[in-house]
């Protein structure tokens, strides 16, 4: 064992090991933002109180999923 890993208590694979971790809770959470972003983007819904028909031209159409 080297000096300076007997006083710090660190090594090299301590060291690595926290990189991997590190690198990895970053891309959990990189994914997750992304999945709340998607999610939030496809909820998108008009509410309309009492009777109306108006043309409308939209900009965003999605077509509708129907499961049995």
């Amino acid at each position: 064992m080297k000096d300076t890993e007997s006083r710090h208590g660190f090594g090299a694979s301590r060291l690595a090991t926290a990189l991997v971790i590190a690198v990895g809770l970053l891309g959990a959470g990189s994914l997750a933002g992304r999945g709340v972003i998607q999610t939030q983007l496809q909820e998108r819904s008009v509410t309309v109180k009492g009777v109306a028909e108006v043309e409308a031209k939209a900009d965003l159409a999605t077509p509708p999923c129907a499961s049995r």
